[in-house]
């Protein structure tokens, strides 16, 4: 498994994300229809999304004290899993959202199970040869509506090490390939560098639409 994490610092870019994570010809099971997406606290369904990430962002703006020039308006991970975890069986698309929801609350510490945490979409993608799923988060605590909490206040660095650390408890609690560290896997890690550079480019496509749109 493979983790990468994208800070989202502008509205149009939230839109975008979100946009791009519910495309439903990336998340639509062959065969049964059924979709991969799920959420905590909010609708799955793109603009419906984009409003309730909104209404909480705003909140949190609003009982701010600081104003941060470069504000935070989510998060976008991605964990991609080997190929061979996907073609053996050992990760389904049930188990890879098993997973992405464990990686976000160890990330952040969130009290989810008693309605705290924070916001989030979640979709596992189905258009490659290994399966990835695609988390984002809203930053404004749920039961505080506090800006200034674990995602807003560490360093970015801080951030990195504890993904990796949270990334690596995951990979050995389920038995996973490690991409970054196993040799073999290599070539599948600069695939996935690769995937990663062609992600960017079809969000900013995706954000040059939405311009257009508010023009």
């Amino acid at each position: 498994m493979i983790s990468k994490a994208k800070y989202i610092r502008s509205a149009k870019g939230l839109r975008s994300a979100i946009n791009y994570i519910l495309n439903e010809e990336k998340t639509t099971i062959p065969g049964s229809g059924a979709s991969t997406v799920l959420s905590y606290k909010c609708r799955h369904r793109k603009e419906k999304t984009v409003l309730d990430f909104s209404l909480f962002l705003e909140e949190g703006r609003k009982r701010s004290v600081v104003r941060d020039s470069r504000e935070l308006y989510g998060v976008h991970y991605i964990l991609s899993f080997a190929i061979e975890d996907w073609h053996s069986g050992r990760v389904t698309i049930d188990l890879a959202k098993e997973i992405a929801i464990k990686f976000i609350e160890r990330l952040t510490g969130g009290n989810f199970k008693n309605g705290g945490g924070y916001q989030y979409i979640l979709a596992v993608h189905l258009d490659k040869p290994h399966l990835h799923v695609h988390v984002i988060l809203n930053p404004v605590v749920l039961d505080t509506l506090d800006r200034r909490n674990y995602l807003n206040m560490q360093h970015p660095a801080a951030l990195f090490a504890k993904r990796k650390k949270v990334k690596d408890q995951l990979v050995k609690e389920y038995g996973l390939i490690d991409a970054e560290k196993v040799g073999t896997y290599r070539k599948e890690f600069k695939e996935f560098e690769r995937e990663q550079r062609e992600i960017e480019r079809e969000l900013e496509g995706e954000l040059e639409e939405i311009e257009k749109l508010d023009e």
